[in-house]
């Protein structure tokens, strides 16, 4: 059986997105660490547009910063944002 999973960040009524990753690809996926969700989950303080920001640190490449969906940023090189991030399947025992 072929199951996807996706995450995507919400935080009170917002939908959070991030424009273009630097060399994820649509059908790439992304895993989540096991650790505690604090330890690679981070609102990062406003900056001067106001705009709340959260970075996701997976571990295994930099950091994803995500904005709420209407501060993320149009179309840039031709994609649009990306709010629901396919995860990788788990790891069989």
């Amino acid at each position: 059986m072929l199951r996807f999973d996706y995450a995507a960040i919400t935080c009170g009524p917002l939908v959070y997105a991030t424009g273009l990753i630097d060399g994820f690809k649509i059908e790439e996926t992304l895993r989540l660490p096991t650790t505690a969700q604090d330890a690679w989950l981070t609102l990062l303080p406003a900056q001067d547009d106001g705009i709340p920001r959260i970075s996701l640190d997976p571990g295994y490449r930099a950091p994803l910063v995500f904005a709420p969906y209407f501060g993320a940023g149009g179309r840039v090189d031709g994609a649009w944002r990306l709010t629901w991030l396919q995860l990788a399947p788990e790891s069989a025992p």
